[in-house]
């Protein structure tokens, strides 16, 4: 293997480490938005049913 296939593959494990820590933190973003939906729903429920 040249060194330039080795350093492309290590960029490419970088971002997509980089990638895949964004998007596992993300979730405590949206947490609390699908939360106040599911609220929202359970309100909605016991107001008409």
């Amino acid at each position: 293997m040249r060194p330039t296939e080795k350093t492309e593959g290590h960029a490419s494990n970088a971002a997509e480490r980089l990638f895949e820590h964004g998007l596992f933190a993300s979730r405590w973003v949206l947490a609390p938005i699908y939360a106040g939906l599911a609220l929202g729903m359970v309100m909605l429920l016991v107001k008409f049913c």
